[in-house]
Parts: structure tokens; sequence; C-alpha cells
């Protein structure tokens, strides 16, 4: 499905369709790996588990009008995108196996071809090159994680022509259907980043044990 983002076409993989996607990227290709590559196949299972309960509580919150507690969820999906990115700013597979099992932060760790901290905003940059738009959908939905103007502009509001301001506090959030339209996508769009990176990884860990095998025959 192509659906236009600002002035760009991109080919998103529908929400509803998500948890089919990624169990099948998991069940095909994880038979397909060395024992060696289980741990790393684990952490990826993880994000993916994660991913999935994100989607789950999008959904139901969309789904009841409570937009301003879906709008983090699409920020955390973001989080899952950049934790599982930086796997390719590290040497090798058991390193990030390593870091990610550790339980340390990744701002404490350094891109092994530049040194450069790993803290989100690095990572993202690296990310954005290769999946326009994440970077500025991440400072989009960074404003609802924490109170900002984001969550006052959608409480208290003026309309063209009119000089008074409209401040609205109840049970559900009043969006436009052009502004629903846009967090829907803007999920659909971290979904499929994750699905890529996910299957990046694991065509690359599949690639490497059949040189491997083609080594040794």
């Amino acid at each position: 499905v192509c659906k236009t983002i600002g002035f760009m076409e991109i080919k998103l993989i529908p929400l509803d369709n998500m948890r089919k996607i990624f169990l099948e990227l998991l069940s095909e290709e994880f038979k397909k790996l060395s024992p060696d590559d289980y741990p790393m196949a684990m952490i990826i299972g993880s994000f993916i588990n994660r991913a999935l309960s994100l989607n789950r509580g999008f959904i139901t919150l969309k789904n009841d009008n409570i937009l301003l507690a879906a709008l983090p969820l699409v920020r955390m999906q973001l989080d899952n995108c950049i934790r599982l990115f930086a796997y390719n700013c590290f040497e090798n597979r058991d390193s990030y196996v390593k870091w990610a099992i550790s339980g340390e932060r990744l701002s404490k760790q350094h891109d092994f071809q530049t040194n450069e901290k790993l803290t989100d905003t690095n990572v993202l940059k690296k990310m954005d090159e290769t999946y326009p738009l994440t970077e500025s959908l991440y400072k989009k939905t960074s404003g609802f994680v924490h109170f900002s103007e984001e969550i006052i502009k959608y409480t208290a509001k003026s309309y063209p022509g009119d000089r008074t301001i409209h401040f609205s506090v109840g049970y559900y959030d009043e969006f436009s259907p052009e502004a629903k339209r846009n967090i829907h996508v803007g999920m659909e769009l971290a979904n499929t980043v994750l699905y890529s990176v996910a299957q990046k990884i694991l065509n690359e860990l599949e690639q490497k044990k059949d040189n491997s095998s083609a080594h040794y025959e």
C-alpha cells in the first residue's frame, strides 16, 4: 500500500497486517539461522513482541478516540526502531547481543566506525538516511510523551476568523480527520521501518551462515 507523506510516496504495511507479517518473518527466517545466531533472533523477537503489544494498545486507544494517549505509543515504536537499527553501529553481532542483554543505556556505547556516542539523536540521524521521515516523526511525537505546547494546542484551540479560544477538557480527544489519519500513518511508518530493519538483519545473518558453510565445503 503506497501512501503519500508530505512530498514522498512510501510503501507502508497496513497496521492490521503487522502481526501476521512479523510472525511470518520470525517463523521463516529463524529456521534458516545457525544456533550461534539464536540469541540475536531472540532479541529481534523481543522487539517484535513489544511492537505487537504497542500496536494493540494503539489500536484500542485510537478506536476509543483517546489519541493523546495513543500518540506516545508511536514514539515508543520509533524507540524500538532506533535500538534495533543501532545493530548497524556495532562491530559485530556478538557485541550487539552483549549490549542488549546487559541492560546498559545505548548512549554509553560508541559507533565502531566513527566513535560517536550512540545517543538517540545520532542513531536517528543515521536511520533517517535510510528511512526518510523517521527523524521528523520522532520529533513530532516527542511533544506528546512529556507535557509540551503540543498538549496545549489540542486542548485550547482557535480558528481563523474567530477571536475566541475554545478550551475543551473531556473524555474524548478532539482531532481533525486529517490529524487522525496522520497519526495512524505515523504508526504504520514506524512499524514498516521496524519490519525492514529486522528483515535486513536476519537476511545478513543468513548470508553469513551460507558464506561460512561454503568456506568449509
